[in-house]
């Protein structure tokens, strides 16, 4: 009764440790494709985060170009508006006024 009972006892330490190496790999494979998933998740969030820094980048640069040009235009029309009441000796004529004018309603 003994050689049986010993060897029931194997089989079931050898079933149990087979178990245990199952159930350790099915975990090993669940990771493995959680690391996955999740390295393309990673990946995806990286190519959005890239195409929305150079959309920022497009819009930066074309907003630079609309108040640059905004400036560039309507300084001297501003400038001379604040000067000349100042300046008893400044004069500006009607073609100074003229071209000034017509720098300032290019911007709109």
């Amino acid at each position: 009764m003994t050689s049986s009972h010993s060897n029931s006892r194997k089989v079931k330490t050898q079933l149990s440790q087979d178990s245990n190496l199952l159930a350790t790999t099915t975990n090993s494979d669940q990771q493995l494709q959680q690391q996955q998933q999740q390295n393309q998740v990673y990946k995806f969030i990286n190519e959005k985060a890239k195409i929305s820094l150079a959309k920022e980048r497009k819009a930066a640069k074309t907003m630079t170009v609309i108040v640059s040009t905004f400036v560039v235009c309507w300084l001297p029309f501003f400038l001379m508006y604040v000067i000349l009441p100042y300046c008893e000796g400044c004069y500006a004529g009607p073609k100074v006024w003229t071209k000034l004018l017509l720098i300032s309603y290019t911007v709109l």
